[in-house]
């Protein structure tokens, strides 16, 4: 995942209530479109929270565990 397509998908989330609560109730078909791998849709399909605050923060800790993979 590049820093790129992180930074639209949460924007997205941020300003697009729709996509938002798509993306925390069902995140597989929010994901569609994004550039990811099936390992990065996973990853964040993964994702139990109830805002996007909280959505960003296991995000944030799976990238911190992935390391610069997730950058590459």
């Amino acid at each position: 995942m590049t820093a790129k397509t992180l930074s639209t998908l949460i924007g997205t989330a941020v300003i697009d209530e729709n996509f938002r609560q798509t993306l925390l109730s069902d995140p597989w078909s929010a994901l569609n479109g994004f550039d990811l791998t099936r390992e990065e849709k996973e990853a964040i399909a993964s994702i139990e929270a109830n805002s996007i605050e909280q959505f960003a923060l296991q995000l944030a800790r799976w990238i911190a565990q992935t390391g610069d993979r997730v950058y590459g």
